[in-house]
């Protein structure tokens, strides 16, 4: 799913990490200027950092970019942070279940016909998920 959104290097960052915008305003004053702003809560993303917003099959997507700093790290991370009614759970269920249906049909001696086939993977791969709604694209 997420090399279907041309992203390649990932990283699942904590729903609470501590990620901060560069500060934009003149420093007035004496000392090291200020390098962090208040702090983002990734629930309530800043006007300035949406991409793109969907729904399908009533699910919302918001998908949210910028330049974003974390005390952790020197310089600030490309963070895109991506707002679902699905969870990593959900994909792992979908994924796990997928993988569980191939290995069962590649031990039967007759493999069944193509839409049986895509029909146990879609109902294998419900079985775990929290959110019954997610269907990432299919992809063998």
């Amino acid at each position: 799913m997420v090399r279907q959104a041309n992203l390649h290097l990932i990283s699942k960052m904590r729903s609470d990490a501590a990620l901060y915008p560069a500060i934009e305003a003149e420093h007035s004053g004496s000392g090291a200027k200020p390098k962090y702003g208040k702090k983002i809560d990734v629930r309530k993303m800043d006007a300035k950092y949406p991409k793109e917003t969907s729904i399908e099959d009533n699910l919302r997507t918001a998908i949210y970019q910028g330049y974003i700093y974390n005390k952790e790290f020197a310089f600030a991370l490309n963070v895109v942070v991506i707002l679902t009614d699905f969870s990593v759970l959900d994909l792992k269920s979908y994924y796990r279940g997928r993988r569980y249906a191939s290995e069962i049909i590649n031990m039967l001696p007759q493999k069944p016909d193509a839409i049986l086939l895509a029909d146990i993977f879609q109902q294998n791969a419900r079985l775990g998920a929290i959110h019954p709604v997610f269907q990432p694209s299919a992809s063998p």
